[in-house]
């Protein structure tokens, strides 16, 4: 029996070393290097490789933490464990004048017995009881996965609810294994919008200079910061699409004149459809950084006629960060920057560090499809690696090759930025920064830079053992 026993152990770390070895084999379709003259894109939007730890999340996630979570006034109810809830309770920092019902978690709370008997009864008297007592715009119920293989019938609980409580309920089937990940949770928020509220209530005035933000969560502030910025262009922001926005805004927001969508990958099929039923055209624009935000200005004002107004905003904003910029560039000059986001950002930052002298030499995406690799690629440098779905293995040999002097990420790669002594800024939630649009956002984001590359500074973060003369 010892006999056999020191053999398993002696092949064991083989067995080990192969399968590591195949892993690392499928992993390599992941990832690319831009090369000239070779537009190139990784595979992208397939499975995560089972025991690899992903930083993805599930369609849900999409759904209710991405699309539907920033919006202020209606209440959200999670059909499922607790767990599902927690993932999505105050996540993202999507900022709003009305946060009551952003700091809200609703849930089912569904248990075994549950599981067994189905919780059809538990959801009904769940949405009258939040109704009653919180009073919404509007509730949401959202399928998560142990609802969807029991077969509960949410929508007819939600039509059989509406009736009683009077306000919009509405089924959302986001149960977290319709996808590879929240990519397909946002196409499923989207449709959900536009089968139950676009459209559904009509304006009260309208303007010919109103337009809709598509893919816009006011992450930090961003929401706002828009709405400064095209309020001194001469545009009305109808409504933002879903940061600190309000159901009543989003069910009238039919009858603008333009759609202009910030997040292309969230939520474009929303803009398509209002499009195709409605007649709004759709503008695509990026307020990261300064080149692509003079040019979005100056692409908006074009469909305006606000030509003018759009120099002078250009040269007022640009004028005011001047000099500040200027030493931000001198500081950040030669630095390498790694990042690792969602979708669109992965490739709206690339210009915006550029503009800050910071020059990105890997990036990938969570969730990004092909498009968002393609331009990518038109933004990076030759050299840039590219890679889909990165873990954290993965992210140590990126930060062990390539040796950047800070890391822009989520949450979930903080640690192991850190482990290896690299400074680490959250390009995700913004950990209390923001906003980052616009010419004022660019020198928020330069604050945080530098910040982030003060506290990790080996001169001044000395682990206490290493120091002298303490008692």
């Amino acid at each position: 029996m010892d006999h056999e026993q020191d053999t398993f152990c002696e092949k064991e770390p083989i067995a080990k070393d192969r399968i590591k070895q195949k892993v690392l084999k499928r992993r390599d379709e992941h990832s690319i290097v831009k090369i000239p003259g070779e537009p190139r894109t990784p595979k992208e939007t397939v499975p995560s490789i089972p025991g690899v730890m992903t930083s993805r999340g599930c369609a849900f996630a999409g759904a209710r933490g991405v699309v539907f979570g920033p919006i202020t006034d209606v209440a959200n109810i999670v059909h499922g464990p607790i767990g599902c809830s927690y993932y999505t309770w105050d996540q993202r920092r999507n900022l709003g004048t009305d946060s009551h019902f952003l700091k809200l978690c609703f849930s089912t709370d569904l248990k075994e017995k549950d599981i067994i008997f189905g919780g059809e009864k538990k959801l009904f008297s769940t949405i009258v009881q939040v109704a009653e007592k919180f009073h919404p715009a509007a509730v949401a119920v959202y399928a998560t996965c142990p609802v969807g293989l029991i077969g509960d019938d949410i929508d007819a609980v939600c039509k059989k609810a509406q009736e009683k409580i009077g306000i919009p309920v509405i089924p959302v089937h986001s149960e977290g294994f319709r996808g590879v990940n929240q990519s397909d949770g946002h196409k499923i928020a989207c449709d959900t919008i536009a089968k139950y509220i676009t459209g559904t209530v009509e304006p009260d005035s309208i303007t010919d200079y109103d337009v809709n933000i598509v893919g816009e969560y006011n992450i930090g502030g961003e929401g706002w910061e828009f709405k400064r910025l095209f309020k001194k262009l001469g545009l009305r922001v109808y409504a933002v699409w879903t940061g600190d926005s309000k159901y009543r805004e989003l069910a009238s927001c039919h009858r603008v004149k333009l759609n202009l969508i910030h997040c292309q990958r969230s939520i474009t099929s929303l803009a398509e459809d209002m499009m195709a039923n409605y007649g709004i055209p759709i503008m695509n624009i990026s307020m990261f950084g300064i080149e692509q935000s003079m040019d979005s200005l100056r692409r908006i004002a074009a469909f305006f006629g606000l030509e003018e107004r759009a120099e002078q905003l250009i040269k007022e904003e640009f004028d005011g960060i001047r000099s500040e910029l200027e030493q931000y560039r001198s500081i950040f000059k030669g630095k390498r920057i790694v990042m690792y986001i969602g979708g669109a950002r992965s490739w709206h930052f690339i210009k915006m560090f550029a503009d800050l002298g910071l020059e990105v030499v890997s990036t990938g995406s969570e969730f990004g499809h092909g498009d968002d690799y393609e331009k990518m690629w038109l933004r990076a440098k030759d050299g840039t690696k590219f890679i889909d779905d990165m873990n954290h293995y993965e992210l140590h040999e990126i930060v062990s090759k390539y040796k950047p002097d800070i890391v822009a990420s989520g949450i979930k790669e903080m640690f192991t930025a850190r482990s290896r002594g690299v400074p680490y800024l959250n390009i995700h939630s913004y950990t209390g920064a923001g906003p980052f649009i616009g010419f004022r956002g660019l020198m928020n984001l330069a604050k945080e830079i530098e910040k982030a590359m003060s506290i990790e500074d080996p001169a001044i973060n000395v682990p206490v053992w290493d120091t002298e003369g303490t008692k």
